[in-house]
């Protein structure tokens, strides 16, 4: 059951999104920034490092701003939006991934070596 300020968050996301798919940059604007900071977290969870991850929600949000007019409300916006964002950051990641491995192997080897290991002493600093 939604409660009463989900439901208005909802309706006043509708209003934005029709007045934005309409051409009104300051709805499109308002949205966007309703939704920037969990989007940035998406962001930064996919790629791991702050500067890359405002990278690629500069990304979504342009690719969300060029494709608003295809919005058709199937599902929320929210899920449409975070949907651009996850798309956005693993394309960077591949495509960081891509480069770091044609600049410089060894160092590329020796980079994702030190994450597995962090990683896996965080897991197991959790674990206990």
């Amino acid at each position: 059951m939604a409660t009463q300020a989900a439901v208005e968050i909802q309706l006043n996301d509708e209003k934005l999104i029709r007045a934005g798919q309409r051409g009104d940059e300051q709805a499109v604007e308002a949205l966007f920034r309703r939704y920037q900071r969990p989007l940035f977290q998406t962001a930064l969870r996919v790629l791991g490092n702050t500067e890359d991850a405002e990278d690629a929600l500069q990304d979504g949000l342009l690719s969300a701003y060029r494709n608003l007019k295809r919005f058709e409300g199937r599902s929320q916006f929210s899920t449409w939006l975070t949907r651009i964002v996850i798309n956005a950051a693993v394309r960077r990641f591949r495509w960081t991934k891509r480069r770091t491995r044609t600049r410089c192997p060894r160092q590329s080897a020796s980079r994702m070596t030190h994450r597995i290991r962090s990683r896996f002493m965080q897991a197991r600093r959790f674990a206990r």
